[in-house]
């Protein structure tokens, strides 16, 4: 066997780069593949958490936006529905106006001419601008009608028919799209 001999003290022992290449080498490149490979992989978590959190708020978003829109559906329904309620009340009121014209009994006409504009009056809000529009032609006429009838009561019959003729359109509208 070889026997080793300690340097001495004045001199230095000589390591050539290669031997101190590849003692580095080894763990240290180890030590980086490892550090790298878990960067990775916490990014792909992070990544993975951030898709997921994605897809749950698009999905509570469409829930959302589905539960708006039933909301939105019965709300119109509900104001559509009072609207017509409100329409049918001033037709019976016109229709009522009808056999007051026929009998000449002017107090009882105006009653039931003013019922079926008060009744106009709270639909309206509820209306469309277009049958708003309508409406208030509707209502002018209203108005219009017992100075209609002292001059020329046949086309105040008349009047009084196409505007129950017009108010039940304006009622047919609502229902339809």
């Amino acid at each position: 066997m070889e026997e080793r001999t300690e340097p001495e003290q004045g001199s230095e022992e000589v390591v050539l780069p290669e031997a101190l290449a590849e003692g580095t080498k080894g763990p240290e490149v180890r030590d980086r593949w490892r550090t790298a490979f878990f960067f990775c992989l916490l990014l792909v978590i992070v990544e993975a958490v951030a898709v997921l959190y994605a897809v749950t708020q698009w999905i509570q978003e469409k829930s959302d936006r589905e539960r708006f829109q039933s909301a939105w559906q019965q709300t119109s329904d509900a104001l559509a529905t009072a609207a017509k309620v409100f329409l049918t009340r001033a037709d019976t009121e016109l229709g009522y106006a009808s056999v007051d014209l026929e009998a000449a009994s002017r107090h009882q006409l105006q009653f039931h001419l003013d019922e079926a504009e008060r009744w106009l009056r709270e639909a309206l809000p509820l209306l469309s601008p277009t049958s708003q529009a309508q409406a208030d032609r509707i209502i002018r006429e209203l108005r219009d009608l017992p100075d209609l009838l002292t001059r020329d009561p046949n086309l105040a019959r008349q009047t009084l028919t196409q505007i129950r003729d017009d108010l039940t359109v304006l009622a047919t509208r609502l229902t339809t799209p």
